[in-house]
């Protein structure tokens, strides 16, 4: 981690918190490797998350800026009560955005798998800021072949995934896009051979869907908790919950957010519109609580526009969910 020596947020370098700038050639087992997908061709609804990776990464800075002024004091976290004061355990690059082509989606999408699946197989944990959710899709199946290929083992290694959404995203086929857009993700990760429906799990679902994916998610033997349910029971209940049922019998988890699954009133910046979804704090909290899930292998960051949000809110929550998942692998607490 580089030192920035309380430069300003707006000044140097803008990468993810201020991590170092590194190629997929240096990274390296137990590193934290943060890749961004500028692409939102397949989105239906408002556009904008191509410019997702860039936001984030600009609004990660501003906390970084106050992370280095702050990291040689004793800080209290008011919500731990406790004294904290925060150090870095492992080392986080930024390599940053994957090669993408807006006229072939197939292309990007093959670009994004081999990008992932190195940083999988090198023994670095992934995180990637997109980008419409189809990114996912592409995401996963290099997270997968990077397991893979990180193992010993000549069968397929079982793995687990969790979307924390207000979708399903269980589309088999588009009008305009075909089999392969942002409502198909979690469909065609389901049809990958090391995935059971067993390990799949959604957090945050409301509103309309179709009646046949509600049935699909019944019958085959995954789990949906909805946006009523977090409220009713807890975030950090059903985040524990959910965190078993990926995580059983698997090699690894991945995990994937859409910041549309906060209400659009705390989350404008993003494309679907979708009332009555979970609070931040929520979200927070279950991110919080997922920190402490070792099978995490991989995090994605989803559907973030900021072009539809001038306040900056949706990327600020956004980084801060970032942080939150990935707290006990990057920083020590004292």
């Amino acid at each position: 981690m580089r030192s920035r020596q309380a430069q300003p947020p707006w000044s140097g370098l803008r990468t993810f918190f201020g991590a170092e700038h590194s190629s997929i050639d240096q990274v390296a087992h137990g590193d934290i490797v943060v890749i961004g997908v500028p692409s939102d061709t397949t989105s239906g609804s408002r556009l904008g998350s191509k410019y997702g990776p860039e936001a984030l990464r600009d609004s990660s800075m501003e906390l970084r800026s106050y992370f280095d002024l702050a990291t040689e004091k004793t800080l209290y976290d008011i919500d731990a009560e406790r004294d904290t004061r925060l150090r870095f355990r492992s080392r986080l690059l930024d390599i940053g955005d994957a090669p993408v082509f807006p006229s072939d989606m197939r292309k990007t999408a093959e670009s994004v798998t081999a990008v992932v699946a190195a940083a999988t197989g090198a023994g670095a944990l992934p995180v990637i800021l997109g980008g419409d959710h189809y990114i996912t899709f592409p995401c996963f199946r290099g997270f997968a072949e990077g397991c893979q290929a990180g193992s010993r083992s000549s069968s397929s290694l079982p793995l687990g995934y969790m979307q924390i959404d207000a979708h399903m995203d269980l589309n088999t086929d588009n009008a305009i896009f075909g089999p392969h857009f942002h409502g198909s993700n979690a469909r065609l990760i389901m049809q990958l051979e090391n995935v059971a429906p067993r390990n799949v799990v959604w957090v945050g679902l409301r509103g309309l869907c179709q009646r046949e994916h509600w049935d699909f998610i019944r019958t085959s033997g995954a789990t949906a908790f909805t946006a009523k349910q977090v409220l009713r029971d807890g975030a950090r209940q059903v985040a524990r919950r959910a965190a078993e049922i990926a995580s059983h019998g698997t090699d690894g988890i991945y995990v994937s957010i859409d910041i549309d699954v906060v209400d659009i009133a705390e989350a404008p910046g993003t494309g679907a519109i979708e009332f009555g979804g979970i609070a931040a704090l929520d979200l927070l909290a279950i991110v919080d609580e997922l920190s402490t899930c070792e099978k995490i292998r991989a995090v994605d960051l989803m559907e973030v526009a900021p072009n539809l949000d001038p306040s900056g809110v949706t990327q600020r929550l956004g980084v801060a969910a970032l942080l939150g998942i990935l707290r006990e692998r990057l920083f020590e607490e004292y």
